[in-house]
Order: structure tokens, then sequence, then C-alpha cells
């Protein structure tokens, strides 16, 4: 079989860097504090409607413990309620869900256990779904850096080009699992059509699409182009998951400088891609060492679809104090803080 455990773990946690490599050796989550998240809908409550739309902080939790509590607490089904996105486990975070009107507001805003409490809550019409929201505002504490000024400089120099250029939209490694366990069992999944219960299917499914993603972005990364057009480029807006061809992108438009437009990658899928001639040719050699995944996404007949290779690093803020950088930005929905994390130091 083409695909490995090497080949695995080169396209996960060994994927090249893009701004010369981390500065120094770092100690990150030390505490959930150290990693705070902050969900940002890009909307209101409605103020009306058949739902509670929840503010919720939970710490030291992963988002489906907290919604299965949630939901015994309130005293609904786990599937009444809504959310939008996962959130990290080991950190404080604070994020959205819905919950059905029929729960008393006494109740709702009551609703706590030892790892999360609900802030407030607003009615709302509709019920959130997968994507919701617009984008993830990150505080991360870095601890025990080097204290010499040549790491310093060192830092500051990639701080800066991380601004400039962004980094590659690389999944984060927490989407394959612990010791890769989701991906052994994307593997079996394809490889012999094992029967594995619903949700961990979806994780399998996930992580075998964000390897191939992966896999194709370290591709551009090692060839210098994950943030220029190739010939046959398929290109994205920034925040969209819309793309059109590179070949219509004018010689004057500055869009891809100011990282409004992104080249993009493929989400692996049935269906032809929108890629040819060089970016095609690129794609296809960074897949090649995993046909089960290729053919098994195919045949369980995922559409095609296309994912920015490059992440644009917004409202960046940074402050070394003595041993310890902290950093503060926003990522869109779907960008993971590690593979920004991953630019400046090793943890």
């Amino acid at each position: 079989m083409a695909d490995s455990l090497a080949t695995f773990d080169q396209a996960t946690r060994r994927a090249p860097y893009a701004h010369g490599g981390p500065a120094c050796h770092a100690v990150f989550k030390q505490s959930p504090d150290d990693f705070v998240v902050r969900e940002v809908l890009g909307f209101d409550a409605d103020g009306e409607g058949p739902h509670w739309l929840v503010h919720v902080e939970k710490r030291d939790t992963n988002t489906l413990t907290m919604l299965s509590e949630l939901a015994r607490c309130v005293g609904v089904e786990r599937r009444a309620v809504g959310y939008s996105g996962l959130k990290d486990r080991f950190a404080l975070t604070r994020q959205y869900v819905t919950v059905p009107a029929t729960v008393p507001e006494s109740i709702i805003v009551g609703a706590a256990a030892k790892q999360w409490r609900v802030l407030n809550a607003q009615r709302h019409r509709r019920k959130l779904r997968i994507g919701s929201h617009r984008h993830n505002r990150f505080r991360v504490t870095l601890r025990d850096l080097p204290s010499d000024l040549s790491v310093r400089s060192a830092l500051r120099d990639r701080l800066d080009r991380i601004e400039r250029l962004g980094v590659p939209n690389y999944f984060g490694v927490q989407r394959f699992g612990n010791d890769l366990a989701n991906l052994r069992k994307a593997q079996q999944l394809f490889a012999d059509d094992r029967r594995l219960p619903r949700q961990q299917q979806r994780f399998a499914v996930s992580a075998a699409r964000a390897l191939l993603f992966n896999a194709i972005t370290a591709h551009r990364v090692d060839q210098n182009c994950w943030q220029t057009v190739v010939n046959g480029d398929a290109l994205g807006l920034n925040g969209s998951a819309s793309w059109f061809d590179a070949a219509r992108l004018s010689p004057h438009d500055d869009r891809l400088a100011r990282l409004d437009v992104h080249p993009t990658g493929a989400m692996w899928g049935r269906g032809e891609p929108p890629v040819y001639d060089d970016a095609l040719a690129i794609e296809q050699e960074a897949v090649a060492p995993f046909e089960t995944f290729t053919a098994g996404l195919a045949a369980r007949g995922l559409k095609h679809e296309r994912r920015a290779l490059r992440q644009k690093v917004e409202c960046l803020d940074s402050r070394i104090e003595a041993t310890t950088l902290t950093l503060e930005f926003e990522l869109i929905r779907g960008g993971f803080a590690t593979s920004v994390v991953r630019e400046l130091v090793t943890v």
C-alpha cells in the first residue's frame, strides 16, 4: 500500500515552513489559559424566534462533550443543539450554540457545569449550522523563550513576514487525532470498507481530505509558489469557498499582493478539478502517495471543493516580555492557530 505512516507524518507534522523555520523552542499550552479562542459570528441575535442564541465559555473540555452536557442540563436532545465550529479542548474558548426556545430563559441562562458555563442567551430565528461564524480571535501565550537578542530579532522578522505574507493554510495536527488515529481509521475505512460509528467516519473522512490538502500545500511551499499564481490555478477570494480561473486575473490586479485573493488547493472529492496544466500536475504529484484516500473519497461521493493555500493573519499584535511571547490575531473560520505558531517556534 502506497499510503504509510511515514508519508502521513510528512504531510502532517513535518510539513515545510514558509518563513525560514522556527526561531527557537517554546512551551505552548502550559495551561488552558495560554490558548484563548473567541468565536465571532459576524451577525447579532435576531431578538426573536424559536431558538436561544447562547454564548458559552468552556475550559479544558472539547466542544462535543460540552454540547452533550448542555443538552442534558437544559433537558433537550443533543441533536436539537446547534453549533458553528469545534473548538480546542485544552484551551479557554468562547463560542455560540443554539437551543430551542422551549427551554425557559431562567434554565438556559443558569446552565453550567465544572468545565463550562452559559454567559448569556438571546432569542434567534435560526439554528446554528457548521460554518456559520465569520472568524475566530486567538490569544496565544508562548513561554520559556531564550532570552538572547538574536532570537528576539528572528521572531520579529518572522512576525513581520507573517503579517505581510500570511502563512500556509495547513490543517493543524489536531485534525488527524492522537497519534494520527483519524488517519488510521480512514485507511481502514477506505481499504476494506470497515464499519465505523457515524461520528468516527466523519472524523476519518475529514482527516483524509485534510491530509491531501496539506500534501498539496506542502508541495507548493517546497516549490515556493504557495502564494503566487502558476499556470492553470484556481483562485479564491479571502474567506470564500468559491473560486475562479486565474487566467481571469488582470496583470494590474493587486488583490493577490493584498491577500484578498489566494491560490487554492483541492479538498478532494468526485468531479473534475477546476485546475489544469501546471497547477493540476502539482496536485496530482502531491497526492500520488495516497491512492487509498483519493479513491476512497471519490467513491464516497464527496464533491470536489477548494481551500485557500494561504491564510491571512489579521489584526496581528505581539508582545515579548522577559521569556514570554503573547500573540493576538484573527483567522477566517477553518484556519488553525497552530499553523501560525509553527512558523515562529517549535513547541
